[in-house]
């Protein structure tokens, strides 16, 4: 099957990734379909990938059999959890727990398939690979922008440009991902213009999105650039062994620029005006409170009933955009169930009347909350949930239980346990921005994945920890084992 499986295939699957998602958008936005053309793409991609690990011969390599007996537990671990759902749930609604398997699991799949893949033909992601794919998603939010024939990024709910594209949370994840190698490239990389092009674009873009993700990436990288780069520096005075050859006072110099940006547009960018609706008044508690507790010391009076404090439930509540609310229903629907439902999971159609409202663990306000933000369907006079918590490890563990929870996870650790070893064993990695960058950019994924989610159970942006997981495993190991 190896004629059909190129490298620059690969590469060309990575660089089409921005078109599936606004075909998806226009199609999604114009016509009613219980399942999306990017989806059936990015399935016959994974079905592919399937078949070419089963029939892929080790030669003796551990990894690649490892591989093998990783993504066959996956598939048995998907054939038990659709028998155990086509006999135990309402059959009308098999799709959506089809849909959801697919979504969820295209991860995993795919990593094991394309990490045969480099194990036998080295896959080629280089840092221009990646500017490219995000300048095709950021010039067309930009382009969709100025032309003001872009869609709004939460509807009528807040303010922001998600260009032509559809789901604002995944293009801004997708961002958030592609962007630490764009900053990077602008330090490194000989082709300034393109670089700078990229990242002016980027900047914009991400102003004009509304969602906090990328924004914070874009500075965080930055800062974090600034920060190696001193140290690097530092090292380089003291050390006589390995030095690496930079200009400082450059690199400062671009990398404030881009802060200055940031900065400068902030206050008049749509991603203000969604922070200010959003957390405004908890952000003015928060100050009030501080302001209160400023007592004279020679008095020490607080007047306790006039003050507005803030509680940490509270605060996390709104950091994690309600998460939490939806979080606390699936868990203790999880809890109440079957030693079954607790191994295979619970799945994506899930009864939670008992949970609302004979366990009253939400008020009446969050209640109503749930029910405008379409967390709760009634269908037949029972009341189900068919909306994911958005927090990836939650949704992995409750919906695919401890066994899918487990088979899930077992490709990557394997990978990033791999690498972890290789860098400590050498640790001059960390004088390779590439390396440092990859590492980076896999720990800012998870953390979306863990505080945000749509990471691992979002195909579309799910690929691109992929391609950075591969990347760093090659940078890591030269040559392929």
């Amino acid at each position: 099957m190896n004629f059909l499986l190129s490298s620059n295939l690969i590469v060309s699957f990575i660089l089409i990734q921005p078109i599936l998602d606004l075909i998806t958008s226009l199609v999604v936005r114009n016509m009613a379909l219980p399942i999306t053309l990017g989806l059936v793409i990015r399935s016959l991609f994974m079905a592919y990938l399937c078949i070419y690990v089963l029939v892929t011969k080790s030669n003796n390599n551990k990894l690649i059999k490892y591989s093998k007996i990783a993504l066959s537990m996956i598939l048995i671990y998907i054939a038990f959890f659709l028998v155990f759902t086509i006999f135990n749930k309402d059959r009308s609604l098999i799709l959506i727990e089809v849909k959801g398997i697919i979504k969820s699991f295209y991860f995993p799949i795919v990593l094991c398939g394309l990490f045969v893949y480099n194990q036998k033909y080295k896959i080629n992601i280089s840092n221009k690979l990646l500017v490219l794919t995000l300048m095709i998603y950021t010039s067309i939010i930009f382009i969709a922008t100025v032309t003001n024939t872009y869609f709004n990024s939460y509807n009528s709910n807040g303010y922001g440009s998600v260009g032509w594209f559809y789901a604002a949370n995944e293009i801004g994840s997708i961002m958030a991902i592609l962007i630490p190698f764009t900053i990077s490239s602008l330090v490194n990389d000989k082709d300034r213009l393109l670089n700078t092009l990229a990242c002016t674009i980027c900047i914009a873009s991400t102003m004009f999105l509304g969602t906090k993700v990328p924004f914070l990436s874009l500075g965080g990288t930055t800062v974090f650039i600034i920060i190696y780069y001193i140290i690097l520096n530092i090292y380089n005075i003291f050390s006589t062994y390995y030095k690496r050859d930079f200009n400082l006072k450059r690199i400062i110099l671009i990398m404030n620029t881009i802060l200055i940006s940031m900065i400068l547009i902030f206050p008049f960018s749509p991603l203000y005006k969604n922070i200010q609706r959003n957390y405004g008044d908890l952000i003015q508690r928060i100050v009030n409170n501080i302001s209160h507790n400023k007592v004279d010391k020679n008095t020490q009076i607080e007047d306790k009933e006039n003050s507005d404090s803030v509680s940490k439930d509270e605060i996390v509540t709104a950091v994690l955009s309600k998460r939490t609310i939806y979080a606390d229903i699936i868990k203790q629907k999880f809890n109440n169930s079957s030693w079954i439902d607790k191994l295979f999971g619970i799945g994506y159609n899930v009864e939670i009347r008992d949970e609302i409202y004979t366990k009253k663990t939400i008020d009446s306000k969050q209640l109503e909350l749930l029910q405008k933000l379409g967390f709760i369907v009634e269908i037949n006079d029972e009341v189900y949930t068919q909306k994911t918590i958005e927090l990836d490890q939650l949704d992995i563990l409750y919906r695919h239980g401890i066994l899918g929870f487990v088979v899930y996870f077992a490709q990557f650790i394997a990978i990033i346990l791999l690498i972890a070893k290789q860098i400590i064993l050498k640790m001059e990695y960390f004088l390779n921005l590439d390396v440092v960058i990859c590492i980076i950019d896999i720990v800012l994924a998870l953390g979306i994945a863990f505080t945000a989610g749509h990471i691992l159970t979002a195909p579309a942006v799910g690929f691109f920890l992929i391609t950075s997981t591969i990347k760093l495993y090659n940078d890591i190991f030269k040559k392929v084992v």
